[in-house]
């Protein structure tokens, strides 16, 4: 019996660029690991950064309730005050109260006053007008 003749194959040089630098691999693997942390590490910080935002969130959120509430018994305190002073000038509570309620309104219509001053001061036509006057003055 005849046997088939192996023949053999040349060798064929490996010419893939991991066989070129012997390193190749591990520096891919150890440049996956780096970012694999460096992602984790931006994970953290997301994850820490919302946290405290949650914390600050909840502390405006009380602060924003307590506030209101602090000034309305100071202004009721401040009207309590004045109505005691006035008692103490006209001899009458009726008179009193009225009184305060006519400080509290006229100081209600100035407040309201200003804010209307400060209103048309933020109106967006004289902001337009303002920024043309400027644009020509640039020209």
């Amino acid at each position: 019996m005849q046997q088939p003749e192996e023949t053999a194959e040349p060798a064929v040089a490996d010419e893939s660029p991991a066989a070129a630098v012997p390193h190749a691999d591990a520096s891919f693997a150890t440049l996956a690991r780096d970012t694999a942390e460096y992602a984790r590490a931006w994970g953290s910080l997301a994850a820490s950064e919302a946290a405290l935002a949650k914390i600050n969130l909840v502390r405006l959120l009380v602060l924003a309730l307590i506030v209101p509430a602090l000034a309305l018994g100071v202004v009721l305190g401040i009207d309590a005050l004045l109505a005691a002073l006035a008692f103490r000038l006209l001899q009458n509570w009726g008179l009193a109260i009225a009184s305060v309620v006519l400080v509290d309104l006229g100081l209600l219509l100035g407040v309201f006053a200003l804010l209307r001053q400060w209103w048309r001061s933020l109106s967006l036509p004289r902001s337009r007008a303002e920024l043309s006057r400027l644009m020509q003055g640039l020209q």
